[in-house]
């Protein structure tokens, strides 16, 4: 199984298994994340609510309540300790450093990690096109972005 993906990212590996959303599906981010955490975490709700027909609920936690079943948003180092995962390091330039992530789908869920909020934001918009073409059957996969390239920088013209 191959998945297309925009913008492209720097790797994916997609792996055996399934991460089933339903019902009980939480999305999962740190008690004191911004505004523009929260609104990455309303665009993924609303997206599992168009293609599964169910909206899971956002749940902000110091810590995670489950093992199973969540999607979690992380943002930092900080987060990643208070909820006991593992950061997924991401290899960038510093000039595109802040839109880097990572995206891990297991069977039992799924983590969202980068290091600011616009990179979260970045791996958000990755996993709804994955939710998009799969619906709440989603392929487990790992994948990383180092973020747009300079020739995407602006497009346009005036």
């Amino acid at each position: 199984m191959t998945i297309q993906l925009l913008p492209s990212p720097k790797e994916i590996s997609i792996r055996a298994g399934t991460f089933t959303l339903d019902g009980a599906t939480q999305i999962v981010i740190a008690a004191g994340a911004g505004a523009d955490v929260f609104r990455a975490a309303r665009q993924l709700q609303a997206e599992i609510a168009d293609r599964a027909g169910f909206r899971p609920a956002i749940l902000k936690a110091y810590r995670p309540p489950s093992a199973a079943n969540r999607i979690l948003l992380v943002c930092g180092e900080e987060q990643a300790a208070a909820f006991g995962v593992e950061p997924l390091r991401v290899d960038a330039p510093q000039a595109t450093a802040s839109q880097a992530y990572a995206l891990s789908v297991e069977p039992g869920g799924a983590l969202l990690y980068a290091e600011t909020p616009t990179g979260l934001f970045y791996a958000v918009q990755t996993l709804r096109q994955v939710v998009r073409l799969h619906g709440p059957g989603v392929p487990a996969l790992i994948t990383t972005f180092t973020g747009l390239s300079a020739s995407f920088g602006f497009s346009g013209s005036l």
